[in-house]
């Protein structure tokens, strides 16, 4: 049993079409509730879901001014005919009879994406005030990672190389760090991983096995480590520079807080304008 929206029926196969196209992201994110309690929930999130993307083109329709030239409608119905195998499929998988249809169908959902995007351009950016006070309530998520600048002389264990053999390379290669010679020239000359002096550039906190970064995050710079072991190989590691965690500077990511903030502005003036038409509205849902 389907829905009535302002006098416009809404067929049960639109909404169990939601309830599908939302149901793989659902059960991950929900995966820990009880079966049929998720089941109840999606097909109520689906039908919202419906009923506001059906109140949102009925808005679009009655705007005369928004118009959707012949050269957008045939691209738009191009793109979505070479996303199936067959077109011919095309008007049952959009619940539409004919051809026609079809054009009226997405020529409505391109007027919608015009109201939309009219609305969104509405938003107002965020103020200094916006932006300081959301900077100083996420000090946490604008912490700049504890990082090293490294290094690392690794031979792996392979078909090439037996564990024997990688000993030896990684121990000869230690005995010339212990002489003097530079790390880089070693790395250069030993190393399965020449380039650059082994260079590995900066590294933050998890991006690399733990074995490895509990050695690298307890060195100081300029100090090499003893040879040690991971899933990769026998590796040397040294440490040119050690970068503490900090919190960035306001000025530095004044401008990603602003268009994020001015996106979730954009967002809740759609819902605002959603929630007008729901207070206008007649909505007629099946019991149950």
């Amino acid at each position: 049993m389907g829905m009535i929206v302002n006098g416009q029926a809404i067929d049960s196969a639109t909404i169990q079409q939601e309830v599908d196209n939302l149901r793989p992201e659902y059960e991950k994110a929900f995966s820990e509730m009880e079966t049929a309690e998720r089941e109840h929930q999606l097909y109520d999130w689906a039908q919202e879901n419906v009923v506001e993307r059906t109140l949102l083109q009925q808005a679009a329709e009655k705007r005369d001014d928004l118009n959707v030239s012949d050269d957008d409608l045939q691209s738009a119905l191009a793109k979505l005919k070479e996303s199936v195998e067959d077109p011919k499929e095309l008007c049952q998988q959009m619940n539409c009879a004919t051809e026609a249809e079809l054009e009226k169908t997405v020529a409505l959902s391109l007027k919608t994406e015009k109201l939309v995007e009219e609305i969104r351009a509405q938003a107002p950016a965020p103020s200094k005030v916006q932006i300081e006070q959301y900077y100083q309530e996420h000090q946490e998520d604008l912490k700049t990672p504890e990082s090293v600048t490294c290094a690392h002389i690794v031979k792996h264990v392979n078909w090439q190389c037996n564990e024997a053999q990688a000993q030896e390379a990684i121990q000869q290669a230690k005995a010339e760090l212990d002489q003097g010679t530079a790390f880089a020239i070693v790395a250069g000359k030993c190393s399965d991983c020449p380039d650059n002096g082994g260079s590995l550039g900066q590294i933050q906190r998890g991006q690399m096995v733990e074995e490895f970064e509990d050695i690298i995050f307890n060195l100081g710079p300029g100090q090499f480590s003893d040879i040690f072991q991971t899933r990769f190989g026998y590796h040397i590691a040294t440490v040119y520079e050690h970068h503490p965690s900090s919190i960035a500077p306001l000025e530095d990511v004044r401008e990603d807080i602003q268009k994020m903030l001015h996106e979730q502005l954009k967002a809740d003036s759609v819902y605002a304008f959603i929630d007008t038409l729901k207070d206008k509205a007649s909505i007629e849902k099946p019991e149950g």
